[in-house]
């Protein structure tokens, strides 16, 4: 009996897998059947994703949400694993933590959640925990030389820094949407700059659904932000921000996965370290607002990473310099304890 239960249990399984694979090779084809840089039109608009994006799209998926106060592991672990890197499904976020020097904050951490979240402190090991009011996180020096050392010379790092303008975002998003390879853009960024992405607990959706959510297109348009679709309309067609503003107010790292232009307004399509911002950690943004986030006004400076096999290194920090941004990296003012000298 309990061999014969196995047997139907392992074919169920072998169904569901070979089924999942079947409509990611679908999702992969419509993807495919766009253009190399997956450009799509509905009612006017144009939504192009990076080289890449769903591969990082489907990790995210399989890995939400981020442990408490580990939003750059969190990414950082995903642009590895989503770039095949060897080694790296043995990875997990404290492993990159750990590379990264990042700092944790004495327990309880519920100041550094969005609303609704619970939090997630299932450390696999002990990771370094500052006094009360010292300075906690991970520093974008220290993740870039996590991932390229977990990389093991694969992948190389450019960041991006400086005088943050709409103008600046939009040109270094136009370079990397027309990459040579698959890339991450990790985005160092100021949250309460940006719309709130808080809509409630969203179900879990795998990583086939999630592609499928983006690739998708009907004549409505599709959103991919839940309950905000008139907010993002109405900001697409006239330009016209209603808001609200975010009430989580952190410094965050997210991935910045690629663009929808409008007649008046262009969202950028940000991939996110909890379930509850957006639709399963997906949410768009105001070009305006998340360059306003990058330049963290009255907050130390922020910046973006951009994760991509290391023979492009040239290139990305040539599309940096042409946004008249400074290939540079930034201190956030979180701790290093791996920094070196």
């Amino acid at each position: 009996m309990a061999s014969g239960a196995q047997c139907r249990l392992e074919g169920a399984r072998e169904r569901v897998a070979s089924g999942a694979q079947c409509r990611l090779d679908g999702a992969r084809e419509r993807r495919a059947a766009c253009d190399a840089v997956w450009t799509v039109r509905v009612s006017g608009e144009r939504r192009r994703l990076l080289p890449g994006a769903e591969r990082l799209l489907a990790e995210q998926a399989a890995e939400l949400p981020q442990k408490d106060e580990l939003c750059g592991a969190f990414q950082g672990l995903l642009a590895l694993r989503a770039a095949a890197v060897a080694g790296s499904e043995q990875l997990d976020q404290d492993t990159v933590a750990l590379a990264a020097g990042s700092v944790l904050s004495p327990p309880p951490r519920s100041g550094s959640l969005p609303p609704q979240e619970r939090g997630r402190d299932d450390f696999r090991v002990a990771l370094p925990v500052a006094a009360a009011g010292a300075q906690v996180g991970t520093s974008a020096r220290g993740l870039a030389r996590a991932i390229e050392r977990l990389a093991g010379g694969a992948l190389t790092v450019v960041p991006a820094t400086g005088a943050w303008s709409t103008g600046a975002l939009e040109t270094l998003l136009d370079r990397a949407l027309g990459s040579p390879a698959p890339l991450a853009a990790i985005a160092n960024l100021d949250v309460a700059r940006l719309w709130d992405a808080c809509a409630g607990p969203s179900p879990a959706l795998g990583s086939v659904a999630a592609l499928e959510a983006i690739a998708t297109v009907d004549v409505a348009g599709p959103e991919l932000t839940r309950g905000d679709g008139q907010r993002a309309r109405r900001y697409l067609d006239e330009g016209l921000d209603p808001g609200p503003d975010s009430p989580w107010r952190v410094g965050h790292f997210a991935a910045l996965a690629g663009v929808r232009r409008g007649r008046s307004g262009t969202l950028v399509t940000v991939i996110d370290s909890y379930r509850s911002l957006g639709e399963a950690g997906v949410h768009e943004q105001p070009v305006e607002r998340v360059a306003a986030a990058l330049l963290r006004d009255g907050r130390r400076p922020g910046g973006v990473l951009l994760v991509l096999p290391a023979a492009c290194a040239s290139t990305a920090r040539e599309w940096v310099r042409t946004a008249a941004l400074e290939p540079m990296l930034w201190d956030n003012g979180s701790p290093d304890v791996r920094a070196e000298g």
